[in-house]
């Protein structure tokens, strides 16, 4: 029995069995805490109350801990800010680990009175849970990255941006981006993890492909600042957990050389009809983690994918000429009040950049027929502020619309009243292709090295 296999290798010394014991019951529950509500969290319908549900509890305990036995003062709150490593992440994690001790001391008083802990099969079912949790998780990454999506192409705003004054995280996901090969390469790694992962035979291969993946991503998030470094350390760990039954047969291949001995069966359920069952219920739930990630992402190629359609007047803009309240004023770099760039992006949004490189934002609306641009002054984005957490300035409640002409060259004039001050301006359009990162491309026969 591979229950009886797995408490033999956890329990080996009877002199320290009861701290393995305890030991193995505080990584069950932790790691019980951290993958649930999965795969409730998937179903359409019921995600958002069972993430109400537990998302309430952990927004109930984590602050009060930090503040009454971490005595941390500073607030505690749980941000949808796009970053796994906030204050609350780390706080949450000494809660979770300070329940799961909590809950394996419960757990072995229980079983001190019942003769039996019951920490093999609990194992048992905890692996398959985080298998197809970590299967989930490196689909949905590996679509988004398969598709391009989680890495675009640099963005106008971008190309002209100073390398010095990029971010680490920045520089990263403009690295990454630019190379749609390469991304697409490691998407279809995470892929194949996920795919491996699904099926109980091949877990160990897809618990070493993860692993070999994830050791990168969390290289690239330490040396790059990028704001999930717990998440994906919890991720390699749930590979190494996934593999560590294991070890002995790969120090046998990779090491002492010596015949490998076969693989334990992993199923936690021993009678016929109970694994049944289990098999049914995991290819149901292999087709739908397949159908939902893979889905899901192809839905947004044409929302956020780089082939997606330009809105009108996209692109990046020269400033020729610049007229504020009747004085032409010359490009010079000590003119903090004159534009040198207009960016028509993506998303249908206008940003201006000064001489002194400081940045503008403004929603827009096109009306192509009536020749107007009607702009809304844009909040702040906290990655432009020294001090991210602090709230952005709500920008100015109000709205103003421009004429606008464009030429058949994409030269465009534009006059009108901003914030009170007459603008008159003359815009060229900058081809992408002017940027070398754009036109240089692959090339595979080079007498001297471009590295520039």
């Amino acid at each position: 029995m591979y229950e009886r296999a797995v408490a033999s290798r956890v329990l080996r010394s009877p002199a320290g069995a009861s701290a393995k014991r305890l030991a193995l019951r505080v990584l069950i529950v932790y790691v019980a805490l951290l993958i649930a509500p999965f795969p409730l969290d998937l179903i359409p319908g019921v995600e958002a109350v069972v993430g109400a549900v537990y998302g309430g509890f952990w927004e109930a305990i984590v602050p009060w801990l930090g503040r009454h036995v971490l005595g941390i003062e500073a607030p505690i709150v749980r941000r949808f800010s796009g970053s796994g490593d906030t204050l609350f992440h780390y706080v949450e994690c000494f809660a979770r680990a300070l329940l799961a001790v909590l809950g394996a001391l419960v757990w072995s008083a229980l079983a001190r009175r019942r003769g039996a802990g019951g920490e093999a099969r609990a194992l048992l079912w905890l692996r398959l849970a985080a298998r197809y949790y970590l299967a989930s998780t490196m689909l949905s990454y590996g679509f988004a990255k398969l598709f391009k999506l989680q890495f675009p192409q640099p963005s106008l705003a971008r190309l002209i941006e100073p390398i010095g004054d990029a971010s680490p995280m920045g520089l990263m996901w403009t690295f990454m981006g630019y190379s749609a090969p390469y991304t697409i390469f490691t998407g279809a790694l995470e892929v194949l993890a996920g795919l491996l992962l699904l099926s109980r035979r091949l877990t160990l291969a897809g618990s070493l492909v993860t692993a070999g993946v994830m050791v990168n991503v969390v290289m690239l998030n330490l040396s790059y600042d990028v704001a999930v470094k717990l998440w994906s350390l919890h991720l390699l760990g749930i590979a190494a957990l996934l593999a560590a039954p294991d070890r002995a047969r790969l120090y046998a291949l990779l090491v002492s050389g010596a015949p490998a001995p076969a693989g334990a069966e992993d199923r936690p359920l021993e009678s016929p009809r109970g694994r049944r069952r289990l098999r049914v219920f995991g290819v149901a739930l292999s087709i739908y983690l397949l159908f939902i990630h893979a889905a899901l992402n192809a839905a947004l190629i044409s929302e956020y994918g780089d082939g997606r359609p330009t809105p009108p007047l996209y692109g990046l803009y020269e400033v020729e000429g610049f007229t504020m309240d009747g004085e032409e004023r010359p490009p010079l770099l000590t003119d903090a009040e004159r534009w040198r760039y207009v960016i028509f992006d993506r998303n249908g949004n206008l940003s201006t950049v000064g001489m002194d490189g400081a940045r503008r934002g403004y929603t827009l609306a096109v009306d192509e027929e009536a020749g107007t641009l009607t702009l809304k002054p844009a909040p702040r984005w906290r990655g432009e502020l020294e001090d991210p957490t602090e709230e952005p300035p709500p920008p100015p409640d109000e709205t103003y619309v421009l004429k606008y002409t464009c030429s058949s060259d994409r030269a465009v004039r534009i006059e009108g009243a901003i914030a009170g001050r007459d603008y008159a301006l003359r815009l060229t359009l900058v081809p992408r292709e002017r940027f070398t990162l754009v036109r240089r491309g692959f090339r595979w026969v080079q007498e001297y090295p471009f590295n520039r």
